[in-house]
């Protein structure tokens, strides 16, 4: 991922700024759950590609997330950089609210097959 976050900060940043946008969970608790994806060329989500990687043990926080993604992941994201070179980006993003005030919940592990921290 710090080659995408290095070469495309913008669409590394519009990748946790759409997302953030439809993630709408408002429970508490230290929860943490990743779900892995794969964003096409024309900046769509493969949405046989969503799935879970780990989770966090809440039903709701869990599905929260998945639906963020999906939410995003209908163009959202705009097409991949033509620099990029690739026809599928491969994610793993892993939310992680850190009990901020509502409508400031921060991301990290967003990254192309692996983890990483946004």
């Amino acid at each position: 991922m710090e080659g995408l976050r290095r070469d495309f900060p913008d669409y590394y940043l519009n990748i946790q700024r759409q997302i953030q946008r439809c993630f709408e969970y408002r429970g508490s608790g230290r929860l943490e759950t990743s779900i892995v994806f794969i964003i096409r060329r024309d900046g769509t989500v493969d949405g046989g590609s969503i799935d879970f990687f780990e989770r966090s043990g809440n039903v709701n926080f869990d599905y929260a997330a998945m639906g963020a993604v999906e939410c995003a992941g209908n163009g959202r994201f705009g097409p991949l950089p033509e620099e990029l070179g690739w026809d599928r980006l491969p994610i793993l993003f892993t939310f992680r609210p850190r009990g901020l005030p509502e409508g400031q919940i921060p991301f990290s592990g967003a990254s192309p097959g692996g983890s990483g921290t946004v």
